[in-house]
């Protein structure tokens, strides 16, 4: 059994390129969301708490959660014996030390063979575009404090600022902030997941290049194995 872990950075790979990289190499497609959604049908409480969640598609809030290897493997583990393909494309895992436990577990209970494709991108292009959304996420702030029942003037007391300058600016000082933790969070995140899957073949590829580029990398990868 083959699968392939797509670990990819937020929003890269267009869902085009995903439907010709299912349809080429004989690929079902599962994720986390997926995941939450057979969670919810086994009433589990990690589906009972996302429910809300899964509907409207967000993944911001599932992307960071440890989520139960046991429960995950119970789910797959179904997944793979209905499964007419039986070869799984895997996106945005793993993420942590669990779920990697949850696949060396898949590996040998299954026969399941993980080929990891990591898309990246470097730490400072992270900072750059963090940095050049920082007007947009002053304008954001100023919306949510006024959308709060508590107004604008707890959160000026709050980031004991006394005027709407001085709350602009307390705005840009968080943005940087938040840009540069997230870029560095990033850049050890990829080593981390690099360092975590080094027992499997792994494809590292640059975000900047084209669909093009990363569909015959893929596939080439796919393919020599």
């Amino acid at each position: 059994m083959k699968n392939l872990v797509l670990y990819d950075i937020p929003d890269r790979v267009s869902q085009d390129l995903m439907e010709k990289l299912m349809q080429a190499l004989s690929l079902n497609i599962t994720n986390e969301v997926d995941i939450l959604r057979e969670e919810y049908k086994l009433g589990t409480i990690l589906g009972k708490e996302h429910y809300a969640i899964i509907d409207p598609g967000s993944y911001g809030p599932i992307l960071d959660r440890e989520f139960d290897a046991p429960e995950i493997y119970k789910i797959f583990d179904s997944k793979f014996k209905r499964s007419t393909h039986k070869n799984f494309l895997f996106t945005e895992y793993p993420k942590t030390l669990n779920q990697l436990h949850f696949f060396e577990k898949l590996h040998q209970v299954n026969q399941a063979n993980f080929y990891i494709v990591h898309i990246t991108v470097s730490k400072d292009k992270i900072y750059q575009k963090m940095i050049k959304d920082i007007p947009n996420g002053v304008k954001r702030g100023f919306e949510n404090i006024q959308n709060t029942p508590w107004g604008k003037e707890y959160f000026m007391k709050l980031y004991e600022v006394n005027n709407d300058k001085e709350l602009e600016e307390y705005f840009k000082e968080q943005g940087e902030k938040a840009a540069l933790e997230y870029s560095e969070f990033v850049e050890k995140r990829t080593q981390s997941i690099i360092e975590l899957m080094r027992n499997h073949p792994m494809l590292v590829l640059d975000a900047d290049i084209s669909d093009e580029e990363i569909y015959k990398s893929v596939k080439g990868f796919w393919e020599k194995y």
